[in-house]
């Protein structure tokens, strides 16, 4: 590929996120396996990304092709299509969370042979997992398929929406929701203090994201604590909430015929799906996580540093076959990456720099405005300061009745989704974790903004109106 003949109308913004070259390269390296495209996904082809500076980038062209492939699976072959995805999907991913737990056990005092062993054994079951990640761009698709299935039954606006939200709701609960219900659970009893440790150490992978973050402490957790009767008043108003919605799905596909309420199964599972996929990654990278600091530190770099590299860079670094102190030195000064069908092809220093520079897409500028749209993922009207977060870090500076903004929401920063007054997001679609959970709290919400995080800063005043999909500042 010549890098010099990509334009900015051959790229699709994809989003900001938090991975580090490390992560990214085990994640897209697997997206992009022919052999599971065509094996898995029944797919001719992948996508092909670009990253920088915290940015992704989507091939346009591969995109279209991917979407009109995936739109006709669906409608040739449906739920079996559909069904064995799910299923193989679930099957890799607890495997993959085996294997990382195993290589944990194995992580103590080990030298740089057994280092370089485990890890390309971690990242061989990654990156053959990380097909599924590719269920990420089936969201348009899904999204299709759901408005078809409405505009047959619904017979007005209002209606339009209820449906939709309903049909979209996750056939399963996700981690996050089932760590909230044990939270609750332990603080209606007396004396938490222990159960409150364990429930950290379950559920503590929930804080990492993509290799970054640290693990939920007791503390923690503990900062998090609702009054005893406040906490069986909120576990209460969930499970009944839960209940309506399934009742309310079941009365509204009454109507439905065989198949439509097949399609809505199927729907259901997807949106499930969508953040399970994620969660396996995230529940292994925390098994890992302190196997890849030990080869930091063997190296002689810090964790942070190491991140710079990629997967099978850091495996070289075991084995003396890369010079990756100056390798990290020159992409702390800039650095890009496109991740071709078959390598992974890099800009570092000022060749990255020059390449951004020269392409307006890549540097992501906004101009000053006051007001933001997007679409409305729950009802409501909130006003309050802005608190950008972005990472789990951000938890500790939220206060109560802030507006919580961010690029998307994840299971980390769920003590700060607690407290907000409304949620607001720069992606999302109907299925997105931020909707998910705004639909389950009742929170006002707005998602795919695309430019929130950076038309606002903390502490700007906000006025959120969730039933139009606008904040402004005031």
């Amino acid at each position: 590929m010549d890098l010099n003949r990509i334009r900015d109308q051959d790229l699709i913004y994809f989003g900001e996120r938090i991975e580090p070259y490390f992560a990214s390269s085990i994640i897209i390296r697997g997206m992009l396996s022919q052999d599971n495209l065509k094996k898995i996904l029944e797919l001719k082809s992948g996508v092909r990304w670009l990253y920088t500076n915290n940015y992704f980038f989507m091939f346009k062209a591969d995109l279209s092709q991917i979407k009109v492939e995936v739109r006709e699976n669906f409608r040739q072959k449906g739920k079996n299509y559909a069904n064995s995805l799910i299923k193989r999907c679930l099957e890799h991913g607890n495997k993959l969370v085996s294997v990382s737990k195993a290589i944990q056990k194995k992580s103590e005092k080990i030298d740089k042979n057994k280092m370089h062993q485990l890890l390309n054994e971690y990242i061989t079951t990654a990156s053959n997992y990380m097909i599924f990640q590719n269920i990420a761009l089936f969201e348009d698709s899904i999204a299709e398929i759901t408005q078809e299935l409405v505009r047959k039954y619904a017979k007005s606006d209002q209606e339009t929406i209820k449906l939709t939200d309903l049909i979209t709701t996750p056939s399963k609960l996700t981690a996050a929701e089932n760590e909230m219900d044990d939270f609750l659970k332990i603080c209606t009893k007396e004396n938490p203090s222990k159960l409150l440790e364990d429930h950290a150490k379950k559920y503590g992978w929930l804080s990492i994201r993509f290799f970054v973050g640290v693990p939920w402490t007791k503390e923690a957790v503990i900062s998090r604590q609702k009054d005893n009767d406040v906490a069986k008043q909120e576990l209460e108003s969930r499970i009944e909430h839960r209940k309506n919605v399934e009742k309310n799905i079941s009365s509204a596909i009454k109507i439905f015929d065989r198949k439509d309420n097949e399609i809505v199964k199927l729907i259901r599972d997807i949106v499930y799906l969508r953040t399970q996929r994620t969660d396996f990654f995230q529940e292994s990278s925390y098994y890992v996580q302190p196997l890849v600091k030990s080869i930091a530190k063997e190296l002689g770099v810090t964790y942070s540093e190491l991140l710079y590299l990629s997967g099978p860079e850091v495996l070289d670094a075991l084995q003396g076959r890369l010079n990756y102190l100056d390798t990290i030195k020159k992409r702390k000064t800039g650095f890009l990456v496109v991740f071709d069908q078959d390598r992974d092809i890099v800009l570092e220093s000022l060749a990255a720099v020059k390449f951004v520079q020269e392409r307006s897409i890549l540097r992501r500028n906004v101009e000053d405005v006051k007001e933001v749209c997007g679409n409305v993922a729950y009802p409501g009207y909130a006003k309050g300061k802005v608190r950008i977060v972005k990472t789990d870090k951000d938890n500790a500076n939220f206060i109560r009745g802030e507006i919580l903004v961010s690029i998307i929401t994840t299971p980390n920063l769920t003590p700060s989704m607690e407290k907000a007054a409304a949620i607001i997001t720069d992606e999302g679609g109907i299925t997105c974790h931020a909707a998910i959970f705004a639909r389950e709290m009742k929170k006002p919400c707005i998602i795919g903004t695309k430019v929130a995080t950076k038309v606002f800063k903390d502490g700007d005043l906000v006025e959120v109106d969730a039933e139009r999909g606008i904040v402004r500042k005031v």
